[in-house]
């Protein structure tokens, strides 16, 4: 496993998955493009045994699409993500 796809992994968890706002979380996960990538992630996990964690069976070229995505999404004002999530939730 390269350096790069380490950072970009740590990177991404960072910015998601320790952020404190579980709406800015919210917004990410509901993400169109990042529920397709998490899918395809979970169903490698779970076929190997859920060994690791769902985000190691990730492409390098996934990885840069989700960190886009995560940093997008953690830039943006809670309120903003919140209306987001909802919006998604209501669909």
């Amino acid at each position: 496993m390269t350096d790069e796809i380490e950072r970009l992994k740590n990177e991404i968890i960072n910015l998601i998955d320790e952020n404190s706002s579980n709406w800015i979380k919210a917004a990410f996960f509901s993400d169109e493009v990042i529920e397709v990538i998490m899918e395809a992630l979970y169903s490698k996990w779970e076929s190997n045994m859920e060994t690791g964690r769902p985000i190691d069976y990730a492409t390098e070229d996934q990885l840069k699409i989700m960190l886009k995505k995560a940093q997008q999404y953690a830039s943006m004002g809670q309120e903003e993500a919140m209306r987001i999530a909802l919006k998604r939730m209501g669909e």
